[in-house]
């Protein structure tokens, strides 16, 4: 129990997820720029659209990151048939809510940017209800991409979680 990682043992488990992080904020950056260069309604009507959806994943994050601990302690008594159900049972629920997520959002959609930019003009609120409605779409594939990457690291695969969010 009183087993103490040294400082390369730490770096190894922390380095490729700060190059995770890194590589994702990166590409936050450069979609930023982009979508600024287009006009700066459609850069605010990202960032609102954007600060939604950071809403539901932290929401679904929950999900994810109880299941990534359950996985990581059974992996780490060995037991791989609980593990593997725990993985299962993720994997199965999270596609099912994520897409129930994305109906009731994708109904209320104007609803919600509304209430978000109540002093918004009526172009601007059209802008961000519709750039709102197409990143929905994306709510199910993001869901599940972040809580298979959370149970691949939970399992040490991170080799794994690397590779894929780099082809993604």
């Amino acid at each position: 129990m009183g087993h103490k990682l040294s400082m390369s043992e730490s770096a190894r488990f922390v380095m490729p997820v700060i190059a995770e992080n890194a590589f994702t904020v990166s590409v936050s950056l450069i979609y930023s720029a982009v979508t600024g260069a287009i006009s700066a309604g459609s850069l605010a009507a990202a960032t609102v659209g954007n600060q939604a959806m950071n809403m539901i994943s932290a929401l679904f994050a929950a999900l994810s990151t109880g299941s990534a601990i359950l996985t990581a302690r059974l992996t780490g008594k060995q037991d791989e048939d609980a593990a593997s159900r725990t993985v299962e049972q993720t994997l199965l629920l999270t596609p099912v809510l994520s897409v129930l997520a994305t109906a009731i959002m994708l109904a209320s959609s104007s609803f919600i940017i509304r209430l978000l930019m109540p002093g918004a003009e009526g172009e601007f609120l059209q802008e961000g209800s519709l750039y709102f409605r197409v990143i929905l779409l994306s709510v199910p594939f993001t869901i599940m991409m972040n809580a298979s990457a959370g149970m691949l690291r939970a399992a040490g695969q991170l080799r794994g979680v690397l590779v894929g969010n780099e082809v993604v």
